[in-house]
């Protein structure tokens, strides 16, 4: 970078003369500064990431926060005791610091924080003054108040609503009695485990009682229910009021259109109790289909009863509930030790509306990575028209996933499925917490990333990693078994490679998808990430769209792969159109459809 400093500072007329001595001279500094351009703006991503994440530590949509902390600190200090002029004058170099950040955010980078700076303003007169902030902060707030109100009492209303059995029930009441006063609710110490597995025994019994009322019913759901089986929110002591208006203010529906159907859990559960999604697979990769054959075949039930089960809808509700939703819950938070289904306020770095994954979030998001790796969702399938007269064909065909919202505060996603069933143009599902700790970009990545090897995997069979066959991941596969015997890589490479393999726990598939997130975030906008080897293989099988890879192919690195990838478009294009025309010159029929499709996908994507 200091070298084109320099060079920006030689008069225009020796530069003139300079580059004027040759093309190849130019182009080289052409290339080489648009890949510098390309590192800056990577590397400013970074820090921009860095400077949103430190403003949300010092200031956030809660109050959770370190401003607010200090704030509530001082304050509760000059009332209880005398003011601490040292203490105040932490709180003032904080609001200098703060006021600067807010600056940097709206002017540098374009985005101004959703600030309440009513309420900065208010906790810093009170501490000032050493008045209430509730006197200060009265005027305008009864309408919050009066929501606040209606939710006191959340756990009582979920058990009224519920109509279970007091009785039935008594372990979880008071489990989640003394949950919400603990000193360390996710404590890991051996007596504290219990509580919190007699909470998640007891929530889902909840759950269940109150989806099922729910079922059919016009009228406006209670406030308490909604949260609750959107979020998990089950008792308004486990978090502070601010948190409990947030939530109340996020909005999750939208009107908005999208390539892949989003649920929430309510949503998905009444799907698959009115039949319109069979249920998932259990943590041991196993069909409700497949579970009532297997208890059929150990004798547990009889050839009637398989049949019946296999239609009993309840039945496939419970059974969705105890694997998928109960298992996966645990997943997506990505704290299995300390795991409670409750919302607390403990789980939360951020406000909930900073958090939240609504369906247009996430909706645009997927989107916005589909137009990248645009075949990410594609499948070969076999395809027979009998009344044109064409046996077979092997045809690309998009399948979008099944996105599922979970009511939970977490950091993790999952790629359950990706096929619903053996058929194998059935969607995947993809599992996202309703709210999220961390980039949600990254998330979503990696899911594809999973994806794109899970899928390849099923389609591949048996074959999977046999190099014979090309394919994605036996090529990866291969790649990574004999990297250190690869001439093509440099002892630093390889070094890097072993990094990658402890990262990725020696699975080749996380292995893989941490070069898929560099070839997402990185090398979609040419900057060079990954070595020669693992480039070779995204490029052909998780190709960027076209106006991509004609910005990026002029940079050497990517000249070769993408000249390749053309070459083998090029060839299958010709190969398409020639049997193509013949199915339309011999057999005398229009070309159906999903043919011309096939053939708009190899010519145009």
């Amino acid at each position: 970078f200091s070298y084109y400093e320099d060079l920006a500072r030689v008069p225009a007329e020796i530069q003139k003369s300079f580059f004027g001595c040759g093309m190849e001279l130019t182009m080289f500094h052409i290339k080489e500064l648009s890949a510098l351009i390309t590192e800056l703006i990577l590397d400013t991503r970074e820090v921009c990431a860095y400077l949103i994440s430190g403003f949300s530590g010092l200031y956030n949509d809660g109050s959770q926060n370190l401003l607010m902390g200090m704030l509530k600190l001082a304050h509760e200090t000059g009332k209880k005791y005398r003011q601490v002029p040292g203490l105040v004058q932490q709180v003032d170099t904080l609001l200098d610091g703060f006021n600067r950040m807010e600056q940097v955010l709206e002017k540098n980078m374009g985005l101004p924080p959703r600030i309440k700076r009513e309420r900065l303003e208010q906790m810093y007169t009170a501490v000032l003054t050493n008045t209430e902030v509730e006197e200060v902060a009265e005027a305008g707030a009864s309408s919050d108040e009066e929501v606040y109100q209606g939710l006191r009492g959340t756990l009582q209303q979920l058990l009224d609503f519920a109509e279970i059995p007091r009785a039935n029930l008594q372990p979880f009441i008071d489990a989640m009695n003394k949950f919400v006063v603990a000193k360390d609710r996710f404590s890991t110490e051996d007596d504290f485990r219990p509580l919190r597995r007699q909470i998640a025994d007891g929530f889902y019994v909840i759950y269940k009682a109150i989806f099922l009322k729910t079922l059919g019913r016009r009228e406006p759901l209670p406030k308490a229910v909604e949260l609750f089986l959107n979020y998990g929110f089950a008792d308004e002591r486990l978090l502070t009021k601010e948190q409990v208006l947030e939530l109340c203010r996020v909005k999750i529906d939208t009107k908005n259109h999208y390539h892949c159907t989003i649920y929430t859990i309510p949503e998905w559960l009444t799907a698959v109790y009115t039949n319109k999604r069979q249920p998932s697979k259990n943590e041991f990769d196993m069909e409700y289909v497949e579970m009532l054959r297997e208890q059929k075949k150990l004798g547990e039930i009889t050839a009637e009863e398989e049949k019946r089960k296999a239609n009993d809808q309840m039945l496939k509700l419970e059974y969705e509930m105890n694997n998928m939703f109960r298992y996966n819950h645990r997943v997506v938070n990505g704290q299995p030790s300390t795991f409670v289904p409750v919302l607390c306020s403990e789980q939360m770095l951020s406000g909930p509306e900073r958090a939240a994954i609504s369906k247009d979030r996430i909706g645009q998001l997927i989107e916005k990575y589909r137009e990248i790796d645009f075949s990410v969702f594609y499948r070969e399938l076999s395809f027979a028209d009998a009344v044109s007269g064409i046996e077979k064909e092997q045809i690309m065909k998009e399948v979008v996933p099944d996105v599922i919202l979970f009511p939970a505060y977490g950091q993790n996603a999952a790629m359950w499925q990706e096929l619903s069933c053996k058929r194998r143009d059935s969607a995947g599902r993809f599992l996202f917490p309703i709210m999220a700790e961390g980039n949600i970009d990254d998330l979503l990545i990696k899911t594809f990333g999973r994806f794109r090897w899970e899928l390849c995997r099923t389609m591949q069979g048996s074959s999977w990693n046999n190099i014979q066959i090309k394919s994605l991941t036996s090529e990866y596969a291969d790649y990574i078994q004999f990297y250190r015997k690869n001439k093509e890589l440099s002892e630093e490479r390889k070094e890097k490679i072993k990094q990658q393999i402890v990262k990725g726990k020696n699975s080749t598939r996380e292995i893989f998808v941490q070069d898929y997130e560099m070839w997402i975030k990185s090398e979609a906008m040419g900057a060079m990430r990954l070595n020669k080897v693992s480039r070779e293989i995204l490029a052909a099988y998780c190709p960027f769209n076209k106006e991509i890879r004609e910005a990026i192919e002029s940079q050497p690195v990517f000249t070769d792969p993408i000249n390749r990838f053309r070459r083998e478009r090029n060839k299958k294009v010709r190969e398409l159109e020639l049997r193509y025309h013949s199915y339309t010159t011999k057999l005398n029929v229009d070309l159906p459809q999903p043919l011309v499709e096939n053939l708009k996908f190899y010519k145009e994507k």
